[in-house]
Parts: structure tokens; sequence; C-alpha cells
């Protein structure tokens, strides 16, 4: 199969370099071509056009679970690398939110930290309640060492709450000792989130030449 990848960062380069060690043929951007991975530069008309989170395309990769679930393991390990100064033990962390980058981070945090998790809604509350302390995400108040956020979403209300400092992996935002820290896969660890992306896009081909 010949494909176009669009090349604007680290992870991308590495995962046009994936490919052609696979034996696809990579090309520049034209019609016609088999798959696309695109960026905002290009819009396709293609029966394969892959992005990593909009919808312009057919396949959005981080709608794949397996993916999603290892790209968020090397989300918190960025997250571990990005923090490495900061004493994180002994700490009261606030998580918002309970997705699978969560949990993850939860279930590493808590091993010498109180945590609380802030979700948007309470289908995880029994849960939640089994291993970590929970508030309402519309009724945050109270003093954190640290904050983490895990929704993307610019409207969450600080307000209340008094911190140390904001971290947080899905915005970027203007607030006081706030550090956003989105993309950590591709800032750590761009080949290895660009093997997972490979795989994620190999199956889709795969299956589509049935």
């Amino acid at each position: 199969m010949k494909g176009y990848i669009s090349v604007n960062d680290n992870r991308s380069f590495y995962l046009k370099q994936i490919f052609i060690q696979n034996g696809y043929a990579i090309t520049e951007y034209q019609e016609g071509l088999d798959f696309y991975y695109i960026d905002s530069d290009h819009q396709p008309l293609g029966s394969l056009v892959f992005t990593l989170n909009d919808s312009r395309g057919n396949f959005r990769i981080n709608d794949d679970p397996d993916f999603r679930h290892f790209n968020n393991t090397l989300t918190v390990a960025g997250f571990l690398l990005a923090v490495q100064k900061t004493c994180m033990i002994n700490k009261k962390i606030l998580i918002l939110g309970f997705g699978d980058l969560a949990r993850q981070l939860a279930k590493v945090l808590k091993i010498n930290n109180e945590i609380t998790i802030a979700n948007r809604n309470y289908k995880n509350i029994d849960e939640i309640k089994k291993d970590y302390q929970h508030i309402d995400i519309h009724l945050m108040t109270g003093y954190y060492d640290y904050i983490i956020n895990t929704i993307p979403s610019p409207d969450i209300d600080y307000q209340d709450l008094k911190y140390e400092c904001i971290y947080d992996l899905a915005n970027t935002l203007c607030l006081d000792r706030y550090v956003s820290l989105r993309n950590l896969p591709n800032r750590y660890f761009p080949y290895e989130s660009a093997w997972l992306m490979f795989q994620s896009m190999d199956k889709v081909m795969r299956n589509a030449k049935r």
C-alpha cells in the first residue's frame, strides 16, 4: 500500500520511518493514495484517512482502546520524568477525571501519597472509594499539594481550591502556579508512541485489504 505521512514532530518522523521499514511505500502528498496520516494542512479524499485525535479523518487513532491504554502508560511515565525534581511523597494530590489515564496515574501515585479523585459523574463512585477519596468536580474546595488534570476542558473551576501547583495533561491555560504537560509521549517517548500508532494503523489497513 502507498500512503502519505504528515511529519510535524518527532513522533510523526518516526512513524514515517516505521512504515517504510515495514514495507509500506511512503510518498509526497497527492490525491489517490491508499492511506493518509494528516495534519491540519491537508484534507485528502481517500478511503483511509487517519488522525490522532480530531474527526477530520475516517479513523481517529486515539479511539483504538489498545493504543489509548498503552499511550496513556507512556504519558504516566512521561509525567514522572517531567516532575522528577518535585517531591511527590506524602502529599495530598487531587486528580481530575477517572478515565484510563487518571486510573493509571492514581495507581502509581497512591503508593506514597493521599489521592483524591474528582470526576464528572458518579458512575464509578464505588470503585473510586475502595482506594481513594472522592469529591464532586463541581464542588471542589480545600487544599491539595498538587492537582493533576486529565480532562480536556478549559472550563474547570479551580477558584475555591488552594494548591502548590496544577499539572494539566489535557489543556493549556493561563493560570497561576500552573504547568501544561500535554503530549508527553511525543516529548519523552516519540519512537515508542509512533510504534503504537503504527500498530493501530496497520491493523486497520490489514483488515481493509481482506
